[in-house]
């Protein structure tokens, strides 16, 4: 009996140890209780160099599970199968991605599910043909980096070759030349600015002494016309066709000063357009101001006729006298 008695004990406890492997062979595999999930990844665009089968399958930086294998698709040898098992709590939804993701020290690579938020509904429908839901590939930032530095290198090197031609000993020495033009233009430009201040200085000065003349020669024809006015006042009784003449000539007179008076506010006027416009070009000013002063000398001159007949009242009110008389006159 002692011995079937231990007999029995160790069949009791090779059972025990079969049922705790068979349950932790079970347990290992995932299928208590639907514990995991597995999803298939087609990766196209993004490289898998350093995956491999057991690799890490990561959720927001927490490994949600592993690689179960992978192989190249019977349609397409640019397309990599790879099937995963991620753990059942792990939300997958049908615009959940997948990339690839490396450690930049050992550059062993894992695959990183991203799930936008708010997440869309969750990945259960196998499409025809597949074992597994297909979940969709991503675009790895690495890779973009990676891409971007290459597109630089690449626009780097066709900017130096440009660069290169462009260098060439004809345009260096045209450029030269257009640094020789543009330097020596600048000097002109400063020398001509020089010159153009001294212009502007002496054409404010002649501003100033045609202002102070024609303020003399305004006060001197209203002097003559009063001096004029005063002389004539003891002849005013000779005849009425005599005064009238008088005050033709008078108001002729006054007439002239308020054209002279009108020529120097025109002058004034036109000599703070000149002084305005001096920096949009001193010829035009100049040109201005030579009218002015030509109408000025015009009622300079007017005036001085004027004043050459008011040096002799008598004569102009009584006529000239035999003396003054030219060949053939006769006094009437």
């Amino acid at each position: 009996m002692e011995p079937e008695g231990r007999y029995t004990i160790i069949g009791v406890l090779l059972l025990v140890l079969i049922a705790c492997a068979t349950w932790a062979g079970i347990w290992l595999t995932g299928q208590v209780g639907g514990a995991v999930r597995y999803y298939t990844i087609y990766f196209e665009r993004q490289s898998l160099r350093g995956l491999q089968i057991g690799g890490e399958v990561s959720a927001r930086g927490l490994k949600i599970g592993q690689v179960e294998s992978y192989s190249f698709s019977p349609d397409d040898v640019n397309r990599v199968k790879v099937d995963i098992r991620v753990d059942a709590g792990t939300p997958v939804a049908v615009d959940t991605t997948a990339n690839v993701g490396r450690n930049l020290v050992t550059g062993v690579a894992r695959i990183d599910l991203i799930t936008p938020s708010p997440p869309g509904e969750a990945l259960s429908t196998t499409p025809a043909g597949e074992k597994y839901p297909v979940i969709a590939e991503g675009t790895s930032e690495f890779d973009q980096i990676s891409d971007s530095f290459n597109r630089i290198a690449v626009t780097g090197e066709a900017a130096l070759a440009n660069l290169r031609d462009l260098l060439t000993e004809e345009n260096r020495a045209a450029l030269s030349e257009a640094v020789a033009s543009i330097r020596e233009l600048s000097d002109g430009l400063a020398l001509r600015l020089g010159a153009l201040d001294a212009a502007t200085l002496a054409l404010a000065g002649t501003a100033e002494n045609l202002q102070e003349a024609s303020q003399r020669i305004a006060v001197a024809v209203e002097r003559s016309s009063a001096s004029l006015e005063r002389s004539l006042v003891p002849l005013a009784g000779e005849t009425s066709a005599t005064i009238a003449e008088v005050r033709r000539l008078v108001a002729d007179s006054r007439k002239t000063v308020a054209s002279i008076a009108n020529a120097v506010t025109g002058l004034e006027r036109q000599t703070g357009r000149v002084a305005s416009r001096i920096a949009d070009g001193a010829d035009l000013g100049l040109l201005e101001l030579r009218a002015t002063t030509r109408d000025l000398r015009i009622g300079i001159e007017s005036l001085s006729r004027t004043l050459e007949r008011y040096q002799d009242p008598r004569a102009t009110l009584l006529g000239p006298d035999e003396s003054q008389l030219g060949p053939g006159e006769a006094r009437r």
